[in-house]
């Protein structure tokens, strides 16, 4: 079950809670439509905004929204709490999908082309999009649970909501330099926790 973004679909409220977010996939999973359709008036707006981040243009972006909920309907079920939230999890889903369509768009024009492409330039730290790519998924998503919160918090809001740090500052209702000092330690360790080789199964 998909659902086609609209102008208006896309101006849904930021994120709600983990907890919830984390109820609705697991009624998805068991084919709850209503489930689908809270989840996606709830984060529909996040999901347009950090595709076109990656890719920067917006009839791209949309495209990919349909995508992402396509595979969320088809794939909540493989959501883990015990992995990574819920807002990472759905995170990782629209970069990773965002990035493919790039990737593919490059192939067509038979040219290599930045995969930051649309990233905002001034923001000082960015995930770097091979982080979410194919198999690093799972890893990326276990690595942001072992976060501390408020880390974890900032940088969810600055790459999935795509909030500067000055909004991220106002909505948490914290100064600024501790919220750059976050994302920035936050990030550090991320990078960290996912340099550490994969121990076999």
């Amino acid at each position: 079950m998909t659902r086609q973004p609209s102008r208006s679909a896309s101006n849904g409220s930021e994120p709600r809670s983990d907890e919830r977010l984390a109820g609705w996939l697991t009624a998805i999973a068991a084919g709850d439509e209503g489930a689908f359709e809270a989840l996606y008036d709830a984060t529909s707006r996040w999901v347009l905004a950090v595709a076109r981040s990656v890719l920067g243009d917006h009839h791209d972006a949309e495209e990919v929204v349909v995508d992402v909920y396509r595979q969320v309907w088809e794939q909540a079920g493989r959501f883990a709490s015990a992995r990574g939230s819920a807002t990472t999890w759905m995170l990782v889903l629209t970069r990773s999908r965002a990035v493919d369509r790039l990737r593919a768009a490059n192939v067509r024009r038979g040219r290599e082309r930045p995969l930051e492409g649309g990233v905002e330039p001034t923001r000082e730290i960015s995930l770097d999009a091979r982080l979410v790519a194919g198999e690093r998924n799972q890893r990326l998503a276990a690595a942001l649970g072992e976060l501390p919160q408020d880390q974890r918090r900032s940088i969810e809001l600055a790459f999935l909501s795509g909030l500067t740090h000055t909004q991220i500052a106002q909505h948490i209702g914290e100064p600024l330099g501790t919220v750059k000092t976050r994302i920035r330690r936050g990030m550090l360790r991320l990078r960290g926790l996912l340099d550490q080789p994969e121990t076999a199964a």
